[in-house]
């Protein structure tokens, strides 16, 4: 079982929502991603504009909060020393 899958079962537990839908609902559509699809096993297919866009509504905090934005970057920052 992979992480991407592991993480969709929990996420669809959470939310109540397929993996897919909540994805659509509240990643891509937020962000305006309409050339991205995502699989059943966690998988994201997207272009370079869509990633453009994920960046964009990530640092604007569309998506998430400023604390967890830092929190993200500390764990980046240490993971790539």
């Amino acid at each position: 079982m992979t992480k991407q899958f592991t993480a969709a079962c929990i996420l669809e537990q959470v939310t109540g929502q397929t993996y897919e839908e909540y994805m659509k609902k509240n990643i891509f559509e937020v962000c305006g991603m309409q050339n991205s699809t995502n699989t059943e096993v966690g998988d994201i297919h997207s272009n370079v504009c869509d990633i453009l866009l994920w960046e964009r509504a990530l640092m604007s905090q569309q998506i998430i909060n400023s604390e967890q934005l830092q929190h993200i970057t500390t764990m980046l920052e240490e993971y790539f020393k």
